[in-house]
């Protein structure tokens, strides 16, 4: 339970299913399409870029927009293959501008950090789990397409990434963003761009003066920790190798309750989203041309699926 909107687990839980079938798709081959880059002069970025690279301002509404489209386009796809996919609707991401639920203080006192707390299974993997050995085979050529037709898309902080080339989830992604590359370069140059980011805030003025001000105030409470991360680390070092299935221990729930009173005490979490936002102006040219690219090509798979008929979202044009 990060100081930071945890928007990835929510986007992740769409996809689950991906999961349960194929695996994560990242490779170490060497192989790689080098991400387009845009040419041209470069202004200030749009609020829209800003969004994209900061994953907050309207990118948690407009995603869950996206992402339903993706799926109802998924649905119509296996059912025509004769699969009766259920509807899968995307949780509302945590609006990160919404300082009291990223904290969410009444989550802590619960489960504190939510170690144990075990996620709840998506409806597409109940209903996967139940098909027969055979219809999953099929299940997963139709949804995926041939395993040899991936494309490598290019190689990110989190490895190489590989997308379905053909099946349901490559034709959703083509109906919206015209191809797959540009489906995975949005996600997954903004998911780079903003850990970025995040590590460079660290280092901010206005972000180390809360910083100093959370300190205290977890001293005022008998903890002495750097940061939210050495505070989160310290709580999960309490479970041991192998904490008690299901349990949260007493000393988790204290020291996350702590954690994100300071933190809306000193209004850390805020700070950090501000810093974040204000830093998108400094990174290099070539990163702002990219991300003004990229977030004119969001804009415009949201603005088909609005039209399309499969989300009520909409957005201004970048």
């Amino acid at each position: 339970m990060s100081l930071r909107t945890n928007w990835r687990s929510t986007l992740l839980a769409r996809t689950a299913l991906v999961g349960v079938i194929l695996g994560v798709g990242l490779t170490s081959c060497t192989e790689q399409h080098a991400t387009s880059r845009p040419t041209g002069p470069v202004s200030a970025p749009s609020a829209s870029a800003i969004d994209l690279a900061t994953h907050s301002g309207t990118w948690p509404r407009t995603q869950r927009g996206i992402e339903d489209a993706l799926s109802a386009l998924e649905r119509h796809c296996l059912r025509d293959n004769g699969f009766d996919y259920p509807v899968v609707r995307s949780a509302p991401f945590t609006n990160p501008e919404n300082e009291t639920a990223v904290i969410n203080l009444a989550e802590r006192r619960t489960h504190g950090y939510g170690f144990d707390t075990a996620p709840t299974a998506p409806p597409s993997d109940a209903f996967y789990n139940q098909l027969t050995a055979k219809e999953k085979r099929r299940f997963t050529a139709v949804l995926f397409g041939p395993d040899d037709k991936r494309r490598t898309v290019g190689r990110f902080r989190m490895g190489t990434v590989t997308v379905p080339a053909q099946g349901c989830i490559a034709q959703s992604r083509r109906q919206l963003f015209d191809d797959v590359v540009t489906w995975a370069q949005i996600t997954y140059t903004a998911e780079d761009i903003d850990e970025r980011l995040a590590h460079a805030a660290t280092s901010d003025p206005q972000y180390t003066a809360a910083l100093r001000l959370w300190s205290a105030c977890m001293k005022s409470r008998g903890y002495i920790f750097a940061s939210p991360a050495k505070a989160e680390a310290a709580a999960k070092a309490a479970h041991g190798p192998t904490g008690p299935p299901g349990k949260t221990l007493a000393k988790e729930i204290h020291i996350a309750v702590a954690d994100g009173t300071c933190a809306q005490a000193s209004h850390l979490t805020r700070s950090e989203l501000q810093v974040r936002r204000r830093l998108v102006t400094t990174l290099p040219p070539n990163d702002r041309r990219l991300l003004e690219h990229l977030a004119k090509r969001r804009y415009m798979a949201l603005k088909r699926a609005h039209s399309l008929g499969l989300t009520g979202e909409t957005m201004s044009p970048p």
